[in-house]
């Protein structure tokens, strides 16, 4: 994901709404999971460690069949 153009698009979009630059290590998610939806209500920025562990939790919800009614 990241380099990609649209990254790079997510990363300027999150930058000039939170009115700085992105440290390094920092990461644009986007939390309905579409990478073409850049609006800034569906941008979350967060460390790359954050990233990881939550793509690692709903890899795991996924798995378990995540629909939460159980």
């Amino acid at each position: 994901d990241r380099g990609k153009p649209n990254s790079k698009k997510a990363r300027r979009i999150a930058e000039e709404y939170l009115g700085r630059t992105l440290q390094t290590g920092e990461v644009v998610h986007h939390m309905n999971g579409d990478a073409t939806d850049n609006d800034h209500s569906n941008l979350l920025v967060m460390t790359d460690r954050e990233h990881k562990q939550l793509h690692m939790a709903l890899a795991m919800e996924q798995m378990e069949g995540g629909d939460g009614d159980e």
